[in-house]
């Protein structure tokens, strides 16, 4: 039996690595900056979003402070924020968003990466 291997560390993967799990994950990602405004997302996002929330796909890009696009979860999402700017993973696996004239429930995780590269 091997022993599991170590984890990498982010700053070892090349560039190549890190865009292609960016774009091959099946999920939706979206990557922000630490005043919260968006820096890029997938289409995985963006179908999320054109499904669920036209109003806001159709003003989606980086530099839009995620925030802003989701004014009634404010106090919420600070929330699921402030650990991930101390290092920490959050996540809010019941997170309510009002979406046209229902309310999607939805994961979130926050997870602090680094990178330097």
């Amino acid at each position: 039996m091997q022993a599991n291997p170590k984890p990498s560390n982010i700053d070892s993967w090349t560039p190549e690595i890190l865009e292609a799990l960016f774009k091959r994950l099946p999920t939706g990602i979206i990557i922000l900056g630490s005043d919260g405004s968006i820096l890029r997302y997938n289409s995985d996002w963006q179908s999320f979003c054109q499904q669920y929330f036209p109003q806001i796909a159709s003003i989606l890009q980086p530099a839009i402070n995620f925030l802003s696009l989701f004014p009634q979860a404010k106090s919420t999402l600070n929330s699921l924020f402030a650990p991930a700017l101390n290092g920490e993973t959050s996540q809010a696996y019941d997170l309510d968003l009002p979406a046209m004239e229902s309310v999607i429930y939805c994961p979130l995780i926050m997870t602090p990466v680094e990178y330097h590269g």
